[in-house]
């Protein structure tokens, strides 16, 4: 294995060094070099004894991969994307309505409120786990969910305020 001369960023010549410190001395697959027996300096890359030099991962060991999750679907600092979508502009993510389904269940209605909220909950779950259609049908529902609550909330307040009503002639 020769030793090579390099220039550094400002053109100024090193060396000889020995390849297997190219790292320690900063020397990119894009530094120029040159040995003995070469015409003209080139770039490290290009000469061929010097290509294992600058391959990933050549010098030392691999990097530590990320866990994987134990059911075998996405890594988990990775979003899986919803079915029909790989490698596409996903959607958004559909309305999820979660604030009027908590706003609904505090002031309306708790049993019509608290299937919105579960509803409401779905639409995400559904959607990072790649079922997009269903986070629509449950964006859906958490919607229709909301609105029976509410429904349900004003007729309970005018029946109640009709009922004190009558009751005060």
């Amino acid at each position: 294995m020769n030793d090579y001369f390099y220039l550094d960023s400002q053109n100024r010549q090193h060396g000889p060094i020995c390849p297997d410190k190219f790292a320690e001395n900063g020397v990119t697959p894009q530094t120029l070099v040159w040995c003995n027996g070469m015409k003209d300096w080139a770039p490290a890359e290009t000469v061929p004894e010097l290509k294992d030099f600058f391959t990933p991962f050549a010098a030392g060991p691999q990097p530590p991969q990320p866990p994987q999750p134990p059911h075998g679907g996405a890594p988990y600092h990775q979003a899986p994307q919803p079915n029909g979508y790989q490698g596409q502009n996903l959607p958004p993510c559909p309305d999820t309505h979660m604030v009027a389904a908590v706003l609904v269940t505090i002031c309306c209605c708790l049993p019509f409120g608290v299937v919105a909220i579960v509803k409401a909950n779905q639409v995400t779950s559904f959607y990072y786990q790649g079922l997009y259609d269903q986070a629509v049908m449950a964006s859906a529902d958490a919607d229709k969910w909301v609105k029976l609550a509410l429904l349900f909330g004003i007729i309970s307040f005018c029946a109640y305020g009709g009922f004190t009503l009558l009751s005060l002639l």
